[in-house]
């Protein structure tokens, strides 16, 4: 690999690094970096939206994987905000909705 093929890697990563967002609370993590929203516990992920559609997962080590999981409906973040209130009764708020998902 050529030197400024490797620079070039570099700074992409610092990119994504230090442009991604995070904030805990009560045991959940929420995190983007402004294309995905992914929504973890402890135990690991239980939410995600991005361009490809919703995943809301059962906590980890249940019997059932996916609670919500599809491609993008009409109006994904309204779906996968409701959706995370639903079966984890967990909140999300505006600030971490997807540029491309805002109609």
């Amino acid at each position: 690999m050529n030197e400024s093929v490797a620079e070039d890697k570099i700074k992409r990563m610092s990119f994504i690094i230090f442009n991604l967002k995070r904030q805990v609370a009560r045991d959940i993590e929420m995190m983007t970096d402004g294309i995905t929203v992914w929504v973890n516990t402890p135990e690991g992920l239980i939410g995600r939206l991005g361009p490809r559609g919703i995943d809301v997962h059962a906590k980890p080590g249940s019997d059932i994987h996916c609670l919500d999981c599809r491609g993008l409906p009409e109006n994904p973040w309204e779906s996968f905000v409701k959706s995370m209130e639903k079966h984890h009764g967990v909140t999300i708020q505006k600030k971490w909705q997807p540029s491309w998902s805002i109609k």
